[in-house]
């Protein structure tokens, strides 16, 4: 007999604060209505309900002045959260994306979730050209 773990390998958090009207602007943006809140208690009761074991969680920075916090928060939501293996987001027109690629490593994040790479493909290329140099 075979014993498998459950991972959600693709969730959203946002903050309590803004978790109602992120999730809703995603459901507009993609057209898709939105049964739950976007939060990590909400993703962890629902998740633990069916037996999620593990979560990959991320949010995508819509503009440059979001990236940080947005990064500071998913570590926090980790720490917070040992089921969860977050993932760091990238802005294309963010200006210091060495600087903050090195710290979102720092802090544990991995670099999946970069934002808009269909969209920016200049901006994800030097974002890679920076990881390779780093050998990340």
């Amino acid at each position: 007999m075979y014993s498998y773990s459950i991972v959600d390998a693709h969730a959203h958090i946002f903050p309590e604060k803004i978790a109602r009207k992120a999730t809703e602007n995603i459901g507009r943006f993609y057209d898709i209505p939105m049964c739950h809140l976007g939060s990590a208690e909400e993703l962890l009761r629902r998740g633990s309900a069916i037996g999620v074991k593990r979560y990959l969680v991320c949010s995508t920075a819509t503009r440059p002045d979001q990236v940080e916090h947005i990064n500071t928060f998913i570590h926090e939501q980790c720490r917070l959260h040992p089921e969860f293996f977050g993932f760091a987001t990238m802005h294309p027109g963010y200006a210091n994306f060495e600087a903050e690629l090195d710290r979102a490593v720092a802090l544990g994040l991995d670099m999946a979730d970069t934002g808009y790479v269909h969209q920016f493909l200049h901006g994800t290329w030097l974002l890679c050209s920076h990881i390779q140099k780093r050998g990340i």
